[in-house]
């Protein structure tokens, strides 16, 4: 089924310039996985399985993207790893242009991971296979049907970011866009000034998990104070575990220095998931016992992080799991 996986990355539909969009790989952290089902035509393994692809950072002009086999029960073998590609932004590359030879069938919509996808449909390769690619998603093949078995999207993290502008009635000219207001800055300690409390999930290079509740417990004109505890896997405080105090002092363009390690360096701004939504956020580079690492924080909630990786996350990774 090898065949199969890798047109997931080789397909998709050709679109004019203005109506192109890499919007699939511009929210970091999105992921959707293809099920893929062989037949007896195949390479003799009829075991179903599959293959989940995740957005692991978002640049400028391009996307660092990983796959990952899974077995029949969606569970990592033992053994296997993701593999992370380079996909740059470019009509004029793969999975953005559709390859030579490639003939169109037409458009279809089909449903599936419980949405419907308007697809254009191709044919390619002898014997002939047909792909499913998405129109609004450029670069996701929705579905593949080949001789050797069929491939079909499964999951997929759909976003409000994604919908489009909506369509004027039929006769109605374009609502024209209303003035712009000039834009207000955020308080940049707005994280610390309400009772917000938020959960972390610390996973070290053992793959041990510590999860840390934050709570902002009073404030003041000067500061505020913060007191983190240690949870359990239901998120109650655990026995025996550690909890500290601090205070955040309000000094103007610090916010964010507060989680931040040593001699960070900004290097973008990057939309990142965050459960059903997507958070703006500011990332930043840092070198810790000689391993990059990176760091997203939260544009909205400066001191906020959001995402922590060092080594790519084989040193370990840091994940917002909750924020109230």
């Amino acid at each position: 089924m090898a065949r199969l996986t890798l047109c997931l990355l080789l397909m998709a539909p050709v679109l004019c310039a203005e109506e192109l969009s890499f919007r699939l790989y511009q929210i970091g952290g999105r992921s959707w996985t293809i099920k893929i089902v062989p037949n007896a035509g195949g390479d003799g393994n009829l075991d179903v399985n599959y293959m989940k692809y995740e957005v692991q950072e978002v640049h400028e002009d391009h996307a660092l993207v990983s796959y990952i086999r899974l077995d029949t029960s969606k569970k990592i073998p033992k053994g296997v790893t993701a593999t992370v590609t380079k996909l740059r932004f470019d009509a004029t590359l793969p999975p953005f242009k559709q390859p030579d030879g490639a003939q169109n069938l037409g458009v279809q919509t089909i449903k599936a991971a419980g949405m419907s996808f308007e697809c254009d449909v191709f044919s390619s390769g002898t014997p002939p296979s047909k792909y499913f690619c998405s129109r609004r998603y450029p670069g996701l093949v929705v579905k593949t049907e080949a001789s050797f078995g069929v491939d079909e999207l499964c999951d997929f993290d759909a976003f409000k970011d994604d919908e489009p502008a909506p369509a004027p009635r039929k006769g109605q000219k374009p609502p024209k866009d209303p003035p712009k207001e000039p834009a207000k800055t955020p308080d940049e300690f707005s994280l610390f000034k309400a009772r917000h409390s938020w959960v972390l999930s610390e996973r070290g290079a053992n793959g041990q998990a510590v999860l840390r509740k934050y709570e902002v417990l009073k404030w003041d004109e000067a500061g505020a104070d913060v007191k983190w505890t240690e949870l359990d896997e239901a998120k109650k405080p655990l026995k025996g575990g550690k909890s500290e105090s601090l205070r955040v002092e309000f000094k103007e363009g610090q916010a964010a220095r507060y989680a931040l390690p040593e001699g960070a360096a900004k290097s973008r701004v990057e939309k990142r998931r965050f459960g059903p939504n997507v958070m703006e956020c500011t990332v930043y580079t840092f070198r810790q016992e000689g391993k990059e690492g990176q760091i997203w924080i939260s544009n909205l909630y400066p001191g906020l992080i959001v995402r922590q990786t060092i080594d790519g996350g084989k040193q370990g990774v840091t994940e917002l799991l909750e924020f109230k």
